[in-house]
């Protein structure tokens, strides 16, 4: 018969896979509409190898914002347009913020209202 070893629970910690947070992104989509290889485009960022590109396609990671500055450029698209559904959680945040300060909420409706449509 095998001893079986009983660990108190107080001593068991729990390993929790690290939540990542998907970016949906559409530089795959921007990309290939330019005809430009992940080669062509981490060139023009200054990057050695196309790692960091592939990375942000496949939205394991988000660019910095001035990475994210100069493939808005080098993909001829909008920061918003690249990253839309981030765009979005992020104007929704900030709604739910401004809708709970007095005087703050119309405020930014007015801007949103005055703000140009690209």
């Amino acid at each position: 018969m095998r001893a079986v070893l009983r660990i108190p629970k107080i001593f068991v910690t729990r390993s929790t896979p690290k939540q990542k947070r998907a970016v949906t992104n559409r530089l795959w989509r921007y990309r290939t509409a330019q005809q430009l290889s992940q080669k062509q485009v981490a060139q023009h960022l200054g990057h050695k190898s196309t790692a960091q590109v592939s990375r942000w396609e496949n939205s394991a990671k988000t660019p910095t914002l001035a990475n994210a500055l100069m493939l808005s450029h080098i993909l001829k698209a909008p920061v918003e347009a690249l990253f839309a559904d981030r765009a979005a959680e992020l104007h929704a945040v900030i709604g739910t913020r401004t809708s709970r300060l007095p005087g703050v909420a119309d405020r930014m409706s007015h801007a949103d209202k005055t703000r140009s449509k690209e």
